[in-house]
């Protein structure tokens, strides 16, 4: 078998009709990414569990685009981790409060695959190079809307775009085919040259929308088009961006006007914490304003939106 290593250019040879591509995960996110891989002639595998899988098993993995256009596509997917062995490249698409589970359970299976971290925060490609020191880690910082609904069937409902940036070992070659498999198959890919800028450009938008959305039950652009709540994000926002600069992380003011424009351009955007709530899911409220939180009480900077937002949340789930 063929896989990535340090000096290993023998995967670029390869037609992309014999690529691996593994899809730990396959929710919303990892199933949306996972699909338009398959779309472009590349062979995926898709991890996942309970009813979705059932349903993925039973008939395919729908797919539902913005537009509305509908396509049904049969996957390979199992809830089995050993699916997953011989995958040259293995998107880890499970939430970050499923991360140190899914990584053991592909300790013995991934060692030898290039491994691409797609959960939100900013540590998770720490996390995943502490498990698997000697692999290629990618960062992602996928911007989309969608969810699974219901069982089997992913609604895309917004954005869709993705970006890339290397973060442990060779990873060129990697980075500059599957970007290039993507823009093919109409998703927006590119490659950034700063992983920890891209996951904190991200963590700004979350650590402003997320957990207001949750509390609300409303769409991102709604919340960006009231006045009152937009003024609670852009302050969480702030302080979100205060504590990135003491972290050494060149974000900018500008960045945070940036992710309102978007917002109030975009199309229905049911955040992850949302769907996460009213499902009685674990959130992730500890890897966004939760992390900002702990994060600001070492460089004495007062946060108290993130706080409030963070005690809400909690209290909200407990």
């Amino acid at each position: 078998m063929t896989f990535f290593h340090e000096a290993d250019d023998n995967l670029a040879s390869l037609p992309l009709t014999k690529w691996r591509i593994g899809v730990a995960g396959a929710g919303a996110v990892g199933g949306h990414y996972g699909l338009m891989l398959q779309q472009a002639g590349m062979k995926v595998r898709f991890l996942a569990r309970g009813a979705h899988l059932q349903a993925m098993q039973a008939a395919g993995l729908r797919h539902v685009a913005p537009d509305g256009v509908l396509r049904c596509m049969p996957v390979q997917c199992s809830d089995n981790p050993a699916l997953l062995r011989d995958c040259h490249v293995i998107l880890l698409a499970c939430k970050t409060t499923q991360l140190p589970t899914m990584l053991a359970s592909l300790a013995t299976h991934a060692a030898s695959a290039a491994l691409i971290s797609m959960q939100n925060g900013v540590d998770a490609p720490a996390q995943i190079a502490r498990v698997f020191p000697t692999s290629v880690v990618i960062a992602a910082s996928a911007f989309i809307g969608a969810r699974v609904e219901p069982a089997g069937t992913i609604i895309h409902s917004a954005a869709g775009h993705i970006r890339l940036a290397p973060w442990q070992g060779n990873s060129a070659k990697v980075l500059q085919v599957l970007t290039k498999v993507w823009q093919q198959a109409g998703t927006g890919a590119r490659i950034l040259p700063d992983a920890r800028r891209m996951l904190w450009h991200k963590m700004l938008w979350n650590c402003g929308f997320n957990a207001i959305t949750a509390l609300t039950r409303r769409y991102a652009r709604e919340i960006a088009a009231d006045a009152s709540c937009r003024a609670h994000v852009e302050a969480a926002m702030q302080e979100a961006l205060a504590v990135a600069q003491a972290e050494g992380v060149t974000l900018e003011q500008a960045d945070i006007a940036s992710h309102i424009a978007l917002t109030l351009k975009a199309g229905e955007v049911k955040t992850s914490m949302w769907q996460d709530v009213l499902h009685g899911r674990e959130t992730e409220i500890e890897a966004m304003n939760g992390r900002i939180v702990a994060l600001a009480q070492q460089y004495g900077i007062a946060v108290p939106v993130n706080r409030m937002l963070s005690d809400l949340i909690r209290a909200l789930t407990a």
